[in-house]
Parts: C-alpha cells; structure tokens; sequence
C-alpha cells in the first residue's frame, strides 16, 4: 500500500505559496492548520499582496525566481534543507519562478531523500486560466513526475491530462495518466459531475476512494490551498488508512465552509462582489478534530472504495463485542447485515452474527461465497496470512482510540474519538499530557493487507453501505 509518510522524526514542511496581508488564500490558508496539526511550517511567498485578485483593488511584490533560489541556497548553507519531511507548493505566477520550484524540489530531494512533494498546480478552476498558458506544459513536463501527492481540481486535472472529464469513469482514467508520469498519489479536490454535490477523489496507484459532499451555496477563495495542507497533514497521520485521512479532509472542509457561511457574507466594493474570506480561525477546533457529519446532514462522511460489490464479511481473529464496545453507534454495514452474509471464524466473538472454529476457507464454501467477493477483517498475522490464502480481500483492523465523550455534532467520525491537541501539544508530541493520547501503533503485519481500517464502522467504506 502506498503511504505518504516520512520519516519517524520532526515534521517540517516548506510552503511555497503567495501570501496577502489581508483575507486566507497562499500560505495564509496552509500553514496556520499545519501548525495546528503538528507541522512546524516554514513559509516562503511567491507573491505578497494586500489582498487576493479577487479584489478590485489589490497591489504588492512578486518573488522572482532568483530571489526563490537565494532563500533557497541560503537554507541549504545552513544545513537546513536536510529537515523538511515536505515541501508543499501551491500558486506560482511565472515560468521562471516555476522552474526554480523544480531546481528547489531537486535540491530538498537531494539533501533530504525521503521528504515527500505535494503539488497543488495552481492553474485554474470553472474553464478559466488563473495563470499564463505557458506554466501548463512546465506542469506537465518537469513538475507532475516530482510530485508524491498532486492535488488538481477538475478543470486542472483536464488541462493536465488533456481529459474531458464529465463522469467518475473519464476522472478514474486521466489520474491513471498521472501515476504513469510517476505520481504515486493524486487527490482531485473538486470533481462537479454530480449534482447539489462535490466530489473528491483520491487514488494511491489501484486503490480509488470517492468522497461525496454537499455542496453549499456562495463563492469561497483559499478552499483549495486549505485541502492541500489538511490532505498532507492527515495522509501523513494516517498512512495505512487513507480513506480515514479523506473523510477528516471533506469533514474540516465543510465546516470551515459552513461556519464561514453561517458568520460570513460577500461584499460590494467598488461595483464588485468580493466573496468572503473563510473563518479559518474561528475553524480551529474542527481543523483540530474534524467534525463526525456533514453540512446540513446527520450521516458520517464516508469515502467509498470504487471496487465490485461485495457479497460478504467474515471476522478473523477479531472480537467484535469488545471493538463495538469502544466506538459510536452501529456502523451501517451492520445494520443492513441483512444484505451481506456476515460471520466469523479463528478466534473471533460477537453476538450479532455467528462466529466458529473453522477457517477463511471453511466460511466461505458453507456460505457459498467466492472468496474474491468477501471482505476478511482480520486482527491478526494469521489471520492475515489465511484470509489471502483463500483469496479474501483483506482488511487489518488496526488499533483504535477509545471513546470518552462526544462533541456537539453528535459523535466522532466514523466512530472514532478525535484527535485532542491541547497547549500546544500534537500528535507527535510525546510526554504524559492526559489532553493528547498516544497514537496506537499499527503493527508490522497490517502493511501488507489489501486495506486498513481502525474501526468497525470504517468497513463501510468497502461495502457500499452509504
């Protein structure tokens, strides 16, 4: 399974975006929740303007590309390219000032050879160029083979990939194109197929996730730059479960938005509508710990698995009753076990289905299931090593956090308790602050599954259960 992850040390990351005074796009938008979530964040601007140009108004200073390379040599001089775990780059106005982002992610590479790059390629959005045609072929060429992570939106992901994209089948084919260039993950952050709704996808080279939001009315900047810093944070929080670092995505994003909504409105100035600037501030518990259900609904955020449907779920050496214990509510897959055939063998207990002493194998012939089309959720490496056997597809439930308390929205995501960050403290802080629990550790044979998931309900993401 493909990770974005660095290595166990420090996370830094070097933010190249643009900056304003006034209002949250750039660096603005990035690095203040990187900061949040543990990220020391080094921020260089590619521009520093009063304000965004969406403004009527707005004037400033343009870093050119040797100004780029002086901070960068002057980083490098002190020894201090060897610490970025990242480099996350986002809006960059110029053919020159974007080759020498190439010549500083060759030279971070280098000095730091498992630091990973997130591209946000800042281009355009709606059909519309925000920047000279010229940066698209640079992109294309010298940028996209750099990346780790790209995170495009769909029209950026059409001129990237020369794609129309009008269904999940065209956006599924033009991020294929992406990881033949060598980009081992791709997150489109906006796909506008479905109607009333956003659609984020995110593919780690075989394995597509598709998370659905509401779509909320009115017009916002910094959206973008803001899901590139949260996917690069929680991808790296979560590296063997990726559809979790989604959900917490989609579900921060959505309420940034809503409260922005809720407390915000556009302005006329000058004879021109100025959207407003998000409530990222105002943001911080939820960029903290990201809220259990979307905008306007009652239902967890699930990023569902594109793959066939499966017909079953056989429990491996997992007891259930003690996991359902720790976690909020019966997930959905349960609670419509009426369409899948659902049990458990090894040494597996639960009192909701029936489990025995027989093997993968043994489940699957007595059920009369085709091993390829049922889910094995397995807790153990023998588990592990039995259910690929006999051809499951297969799941390590990993470790979860227990459950305490509840927030306002009526439950953590997807069952699981959030992630507290309290005086200053992260996730990768270590001490004995009761406020920030330890991160459970994934063991060494959860790697190899087809999937994981750190909680019952997170299944749902694999069985259609929407």
């Amino acid at each position: 399974m493909a990770a974005l992850a660095a290595e166990q040390r420090e996370p830094r990351v070097l933010s190249v975006q643009s900056h304003v005074a006034h209002g949250y796009v750039g660096n603005k938008s990035a690095v203040f929740p990187l900061q949040l979530l543990g990220f020391e964040a080094d921020a260089v601007n590619s521009v520093q303007f009063c304000c965004h140009t969406g403004y009527p108004t707005w004037r400033g200073q343009v870093l050119g590309g040797d100004d780029l390379w002086g901070l960068a040599t002057g980083l490098d001089a002190n020894g201090l390219l060897e610490g970025y775990s990242h480099i996350l780059t986002g809006y960059i106005g110029s053919a020159t000032f974007l080759r020498k982002i190439v010549d500083l992610v060759t030279l971070v590479k280098q000095r730091s050879p498992s630091s990973v790059y997130v591209c946000d390629p800042v281009l355009g959005d709606h059909g519309k160029l925000y920047v000279p045609a010229e940066l698209v072929e640079i992109y294309k060429k010298d940028v996209v083979p750099l990346a780790t992570l790209l995170t495009p939106n769909q029209f950026e992901l059409e001129l990237l990939t020369d794609t129309s994209i009008k269904n999940e089948s065209d956006a599924v084919n033009a991020i294929n194109k992406l990881h033949s260039r060598g980009v081992e993950q791709v997150c489109v952050t906006s796909l506008d197929y479905v109607p009333n709704r956003i659609v984020m996808l995110l593919s780690l080279k075989g394995r597509v996730y598709v998370l659905e939001l509401p779509r909320l009315r009115g017009r916002y900047t910094g959206t973008g730059d803001l899901t590139a810093a949260l996917l690069l944070a929680w991808l790296s929080r979560h590296p063997l479960e990726p559809a979790l670092a989604l959900e917490k995505v989609g579900a921060t994003l959505s309420a940034v938005l809503r409260r922005t909504l809720r407390e915000r409105s556009a302005r006329t100035i000058d004879g021109k509508q100025v959207p407003p600037e998000i409530a990222l501030v105002r943001s911080k518990r939820h960029i903290e710990d990201p809220p259990r259900t979307a905008p306007g609904g009652d239902y967890a955020l699930v990023a569902r698995c594109r793959r066939d449907r499966l017909k079953g779920v056989v429990f491996v050496d997992v007891d259930v009753d003690a996991r359902a214990l720790n976690e909020c509510g019966a997930p959905a897959w349960l609670r419509k076990r009426g369409e899948l055939v659902v049990g458990g063998v090894g040494g597996s207990t639960s009192r909701a289905f029936h489990c025995s002493d027989g093997s993968v194998s043994d489940f699957c012939e007595r059920r009369g299931l085709s091993p390829n089309t049922v889910l094995a959720v397995v807790g153990s490496e023998a588990g592990a090593a039995q259910a690929r056997q006999a051809g499951c597809f297969v799941c390590a439930l990993l470790p979860g956090e227990p459950v305490t308390e509840t927030t306002e929205e009526g439950g953590y995501l997807n069952g699981h308790r959030p992630l507290r960050i309290a005086r200053g403290l992260s996730w990768f802080a270590e001490g004995d602050d009761d406020d920030v629990p330890p991160v459970p550790e994934a063991p060494a044979w959860a790697a190899p599954c087809d999937v994981c998931a750190s909680s019952l309900a997170g299944l749902d993401r694999y069985l259609n259960c929407e």
